[in-house]
Formats: structure tokens, C-alpha cells, sequence
């Protein structure tokens, strides 16, 4: 599976269920704690992140995981994002249980992302993705890293796949740090019906080749004038704008720079 090659134009519905534990006894939602925090990262520029369909900060170990993570937010096939999510050999684990020792932290690495994804069907699946530099993929214990993550995924039937800095393109990044920005503050939840409506008025506003010359400040205040729905803040135009984009409504060319003063392509 390549999460990236997925067609993204499936809608995020509201107020989704997830399970309290997936099918390896994890937690999801709130309840989950990344393995290996932030500051305990030995390489890399590491950090925390706010992440918008987590609602909270997670902790990201590089530059890459950051520009994943980016992409993952507004895709609207992906439910959850769980970073370092941590596995381990379930024999060893018994031999240590057996014997009543604790087992150790060193024997349970983790892996960069653990994506829930919605079938067509509506069902789950889950899929982990490894993003390193592409200057260490030769390093034999990335190698062997990569080994034990997709020896345990194929243990579960989880699909696994690795990504590089270059399956981010720059300005794709550009574009979701500017969504990121209008988002700000904002819940899915509380504004999924909102961005709804005023997706469909984007929509209708904007020319059949998808273009519109006179930036997206100027775009989201004629939406306003033609649905004649009153005076409403600009910042929060652009925060439904870019909730409509986080759950499918609309999806942004980004062959083409998103901005307040910049020319609006949409894909439809």
C-alpha cells in the first residue's frame, strides 16, 4: 500500500468511533501515549507537534516525520494518527513474563507513524508508515530496523511502507503549514457541518476551470456575499476553508502555492 497514492477524495464523516484498543492492544484516542517522547530522540531535530485529528501535541523525532505528519492531517482516509508507536517480539515478552522479570524498555522500539485508515467499506484498517532521510537508509541498523518492523506488521496484517523527504514535495509542505495556520484553534467536530456548507459555496463561487484570480481572501469574502451569511471574520472564512480541505470537501492543487494574495486552483 502506498498512502499517498490513495484516492483522497473520501470524506472524513463526524464524530467517528474508533475503538478503545486496536488489534494489538493499543490504546487510541486520548488514552494514547507515544512510546518514546520527544526528548529522548537521538538524531534528528525533534519536537512536538500539534497534530488535528489528534487534538493534542505528538512527538515527532525529524523534519520528515513533520512534513508526514503534515500530509497525513489533511488526508481524509486516514482516522487516526499515532506516532512512535511502540511493538515487540511477543516471545520474548513471554520468556521475561515466565521467568517474572520486567520486561525491558530497550526491547521495544517504535515505529514513526501508525496510521487507522476507512475502507470503502467503511471498515478500519491500519498501516505504518517508517520515514527516514535518505541519507540513512543504507545505515545497516536502519536496515535491520525496517526488518523487525515489517517481520511484527506482517505478524498482525498491517500494512507497512517507508517514505522519504522525497515524497513531500516543498510545496506541498508550504500549502498544509498555510492550512495548519487557518486552522488554528479550530475543532473538526465542532465545524464539520459549517465547513460542509461553506464548501459547497466555494464551490459554486469559483470558475469551472478551477482558478480563481483574485486570491483566496477575495474568494472567501465573495462566498460570504453570495450565501448572504452576514458579516463573518475573515480568520474564520479560512479556518472552514481549511476544515473543508481536512475532510474532503475540497481538495487544493498543489502544483500551485497556496496564500492570502495568491491565485486559488482547485481540483475537482
Amino acid at each position: 500500500m502506498n498512502i499517498l497514492q490513495i484516492e483522497n477524495r473520501g470524506l472524513l464523516q463526524q464524530d467517528i468511533w474508533l475503538p478503545p484498543f486496536d488489534i494489538c492492544g493499543i490504546p487510541t484516542g486520548s488514552a494514547y501515549k507515544e512510546w518514546l517522547p520527544a526528548r529522548r530522540s537521538r538524531r534528528g531535530m525533534a519536537g512536538n507537534w500539534r497534530c488535528i485529528k489528534a487534538s493534542r501535541g505528538v512527538a515527532l523525532h525529524s523534519w520528515v516525520e513533520a512534513k508526514a505528519l503534515a500530509t497525513f492531517d489533511f488526508h481524509p482516509r486516514v482516522l487516526e494518527i499515532r506516532t512512535q508507536y511502540p511493538f515487540w517480539d511477543r516471545d520474548k515478552y513471554l520468556k521475561y513474563m515466565r521467568a517474572g522479570k520486567p520486561f525491558p524498555k530497550s526491547l521495544v522500539p517504535t515505529m514513526d507513524f501508525m496510521l487507522t485508515l476507512r475502507r470503502d467499506d467503511g471498515s478500519f484498517a491500519y498501516h505504518c508508515v517508517s520515514v527516514k532521510a535518505t541519507g540513512a537508509l543504507d545505515e545497516d541498523e536502519v536496515r535491520e530496523r525496517q526488518k523487525r518492523e515489517t517481520d511484527w506488521c506482517e505478524k498482525w496484517g498491517i500494512t507497512w511502507e517507508l517514505l522519504t523527504e522525497n515524497d513531500f514535495p516543498e510545496q506541498t509542505y508550504f500549502n498544509h503549514l498555510v492550512l495548519r495556520e487557518f486552522i488554528r484553534g479550530g475543532s473538526l467536530d465542532e465545524l464539520h457541518e459549517e465547513a460542509r456548507c461553506f464548501a459547497d459555496r466555494v464551490l459554486n463561487s469559483t470558475t469551472s476551470k478551477s482558478t480563481n484570480r483574485d486570491g483566496i481572501n477575495e474568494t472567501l469574502r465573495r462566498v460570504l456575499k453570495c450565501a448572504s451569511w452576514g458579516t463573518i471574520p475573515l480568520r474564520k472564512c479560512c479556518r472552514l476553508f481549511a476544515v473543508a480541505v481536512c475532510i474532503g470537501h475540497l481538495k487544493i492543487d498543489h502544483e500551485y502555492p497556496l496564500g492570502e494574495h495568491k491565485e486559488l486552483y482547485l481540483v475537482r
